[in-house]
């Protein structure tokens, strides 16, 4: 034993000079000695098992886990090939029941969308940007009571009108002379008429100085008549109402300087719808008149003794509306109407005849009475002839103590001037122009004025 362990390591003494001798040998070699050695080497590899061979890897000792049994996924059907997979062992649920959206209307289908069932509550209640107005858009302060012609309807007559009232008084009445016409159309036949100015004209032919005693009748505030303005502008409106209406005389002469306080006659004011264009004052056309809204005016016209009323019907007025140093006037003023057949022979005539009558009592010996005689007085005609019956009534004969009768002056030639000219009444008597109408029932009238600041309540 001991033997045998000392032969080995002998042998293994032996083993190593060889080794050592061929080491010294191979590092004085070439390069293919150098390859030598590496083919020996890969021998000697080949030889013995490398350490990472001796034992298979753990990955090749035991095949996976994949590989050591049928995978699970091959042992044993997947779950969606060993039973019919859930979509199709039974009906998928989109196909075994109808869908939601198909089984059951959509809501949107089922019920009226909220928007159709009830009004919106921008519908059903105003919004709120229209019930109240946002505080940058509120009514400025400047326009926070609006104007009153913003909120009111009116009739732009008389009084009833938005603005200011403006009060004046007739300082002067003018009748109808050469340049002065004061025609218009009454009844929209196109031909302006003034059937007054002919009776002025035939009365002055006979020797009668008639606006002389107008104007001292003015002057002497015997005979004057109120106009007011209710106005927003006395340089434009579309909508101004007038108001005329006679005053009563005054105790006094009126000063007419803005400051005169009057009173109105106990009658019914002359209300019209009027505007103002670029300071001109005008009124309704008569022509457009309805009955409802055709006002009458009392015109008193004094001439010497005599106090003439004249109910004038269809009135228009016109002028130039001008105020400077507060004080308001209508310049170059004309009145326009229409006296009715049945007042011509109630109203006209017996003031005429009247005013005839003084005439030739006051001087019945002069030339000019004589004419005025000749002129009414013929007892050819009925009328004059059964007056003559009685001495003291006839002129002819008792000038100091005779009567003119209404129905001589009807029958004298002033009887064909003082008649009507257009047809502007119905058969009650209401106002209805009828254009180039023949059946008259009415004279027109037309004189001129103008009038100045006065106050009166």
């Amino acid at each position: 034993m001991r033997r045998n362990t000392t032969s080995f390591v002998f042998a293994g003494l032996a083993q190593l000079a060889a080794l050592s001798s061929l080491s010294a040998v191979m590092s004085c070699t070439d390069s293919m000695s150098i390859l030598d050695e590496e083919e020996e080497k890969r021998r000697r590899d080949m030889a013995m098992p490398a350490p990472d061979m001796a034992d298979p890897p753990r990955d090749m000792a035991s095949p996976p886990r994949d590989m050591a049994d049928p995978s699970r996924d091959m042992a044993d059907p997947p779950r969606d090939m060993a039973d019919p997979s859930r979509d199709m062992a039974d009906p998928p649920r989109d196909m075994a029941d109808p869908p939601r959206d198909m089984a059951d209307p959509p809501r949107d289908m089922a019920d009226p969308p909220r928007d159709m069932a009830d009004p919106p509550r921008d519908m059903a209640d105003p919004p709120r940007d229209m019930a109240m107005p946002p505080v940058d858009m509120s009514t400025p302060v400047d326009m926070s009571t609006p104007p009153v012609d913003m909120t009111t309807v009116y009739s732009c007559r008389g009084a009833d009108a938005p603005g200011v009232m403006y009060q004046t008084v007739t300082d002067s009445l003018k009748l109808p002379a050469a340049g002065r016409t004061y025609a218009y159309d009454y009844d929209g036949g196109g031909r302006p008429k003034n059937q007054f100015r002919t009776l002025i004209q035939a009365v002055a032919i006979a020797g009668l100085d008639l606006q002389t005693s107008i104007d001292d009748s003015v002057r002497k505030g015997l005979t004057l008549q109120l106009a007011s303005l209710k106005t927003a502008s006395l340089t434009g409106s579309t909508c101004t109402g007038v108001s005329l209406i006679p005053a009563k005389p005054t105790p006094m002469p009126p000063k007419f300087d803005g400051t005169d306080v009057l009173s109105k006659a106990m009658t019914l004011p002359a209300d019209l719808i009027g505007s103002i264009t670029l300071g001109k004052l005008n009124t309704k056309a008569s022509k457009d008149l309805t009955a409802a809204e055709e006002a009458v005016l009392d015109v008193q016209i004094n001439i010497g003794a005599m106090a003439m009323t004249l109910p004038v019907h269809g009135l228009h007025i016109e002028g130039t509306v001008e105020r400077i140093g507060g004080i308001t006037r209508i310049k170059d003023g004309v009145l326009h109407g229409v006296i009715a057949a049945a007042d011509i022979d109630g109203r006209i005539l017996p003031a005429i005849a009247t005013t005839v009558t003084l005439l030739i009592n006051s001087d019945p010996t002069s030339s000019t009475t004589k004419t005025i005689i000749s002129l009414f007085e013929d007892t050819t005609k009925p009328a004059s002839a059964m007056k003559c019956m009685t001495p003291s009534m006839c002129c002819k004969t008792s000038p100091s103590t005779c009567v003119i009768l209404p129905a001589e002056i009807k029958a004298s030639v002033f009887g064909a001037i003082i008649a009507p000219d257009v047809e502007v009444f119905d058969a009650m008597g209401k106002w209805k122009p009828v254009r180039g109408g023949t059946a008259y029932n009415g004279m027109t009238f037309g004189i001129g004025f103008s009038t100045v600041t006065a106050t009166y309540p």
